[in-house]
């Protein structure tokens, strides 16, 4: 039933086997809807067959396919639905609900760990190709586009700055502070600190550039972090502000291969917590009580940024009908024009004389 999902690949069988005691499978027909956007349902979903089609009002996100999760966002985040999943054909799936995860984790169970490391995946696969969706989609700022190899030269328009280390900063304060962290005992919090370091940035300093290589991930102590892209039209659309708590900069510790899909600009003094990536890779598949502590953390960054934008996909489609339809309407009143032009070319020329 599960031996062909890549999520369970290279884990024993009798762990599976006993893993899946926590989970419920389910077969549903096409057209069946799963889960409505705006509800407060965390139950996760792994697909084993068939196809699912997740939605945001009425634009199509995305498909699940067997081993795709679905549902990761509210059961490691929290919170509401952020989309609508509706099945795109026959599908048979597995539910794991809270308190099923909560018992796995618990015993550190190499389900549980598989479960964050194949959900970190898969929401930087759809961060990245969010974004690349948002970049074809908007217009962007034409004021802020500087000449050429705007990206390369992002400094030109915010300035360079530069990196001090040794910021003095409380590393366990500043993680208690932040959401992503919510719940996480101080000693845990103190141990994942040790690994990270503080750094200040000076207002204008790019702390990653899109399209370079990225080594490492940052939590915003405190200032302010202004996240770009450029679009299809060589402009910049502005992506997040984040501030206090926020992290960034995940996808290149958990996809290496992968160039930065974003430059982040710091839009004020900032001080940030960094975590390179050999330290990165270490915490991220350790076994221990951190490591899951941190992909956990992680997971809710990636969640609350992908949720971020699908709502701007949602709005810049909007954005895009009612242009259309603008367009329609102007379109429609020319055409009016220039009938009421050719009926009067076509009058005879005594019409408009005076008797």
């Amino acid at each position: 039933m599960w031996d062909h999902l890549a999520i369970f690949k290279g884990l024993p069988t009798f762990e599976v086997n006993h893993a899946l005691e926590q989970f419920r499978s389910l077969e549903v027909d096409i057209g069946t809807e799963l889960i409505a956007e705006g509800e407060d349902d965390p139950t996760l979903l792994i697909v084993l067959t068939g196809e699912l089609e997740i939605t945001t009002g009425d634009v199509v996100l995305g498909r699940a396919r067997a081993g795709d999760l679905v549902g990761e966002i509210a059961l490691f985040a929290g919170g509401l639905r952020t989309a609508s999943v509706r099945t795109a054909a026959r599908s048979t799936l597995l539910l794991l609900d809270v308190e099923g995860f909560e018992s796995l984790r618990a015993e550190r169970h190499p389900v549980a760990i598989a479960l964050e490391e194949h959900a970190l995946a898969q929401l930087s696969d759809r961060l990245r190709k969010t974004r690349e969706r948002i970049a074809s989609m908007a217009k962007g700022e034409a004021s802020r586009k500087p000449s050429t190899g705007f990206f390369r030269r992002v400094g030109a328009a915010f300035g360079t700055g530069g990196r001090i280390t040794s910021a003095r900063v409380n590393g366990g304060e500043v993680l208690e502070y932040s959401a992503l962290f919510a719940g996480v005992p101080r000693a845990l919090l103190d141990e994942v600190a040790s690994h990270m370091e503080a750094c200040t940035y000076p207002v204008g300093t790019t702390l990653c550039t899109e399209g370079e290589a990225g080594t490492e991930m940052f939590l915003i102590a405190s200032g302010e972090v202004e996240v770009i892209c450029q679009t299809q039209l060589g402009n910049v659309e502005k992506l997040a502000t984040l501030g206090p708590g926020d992290a960034f900069g995940m996808c290149s510790l958990l996809q290496p291969e992968q160039l930065r899909m974003a430059s982040a600009v710091a839009t004020t003094k900032v001080v940030a917590l960094t975590l390179d990536a050999i330290a990165g890779a270490e915490l991220i598949h350790g076994h221990g009580w951190v490591g899951s502590v941190l992909r956990a953390a992680m997971i809710r960054a990636l969640a609350e940024s992908v949720a971020y934008a699908n709502a701007q996909i949602t709005l810049l489609d909007l954005q895009r009908e009612s242009e259309r339809a603008s367009g329609l309407r102007r379109a429609g009143a020319g055409t009016e024009a220039v009938g009421r032009f050719m009926g009067d070319q076509r009058r005879p020329a005594y019409y408009d004389e005076e008797p």
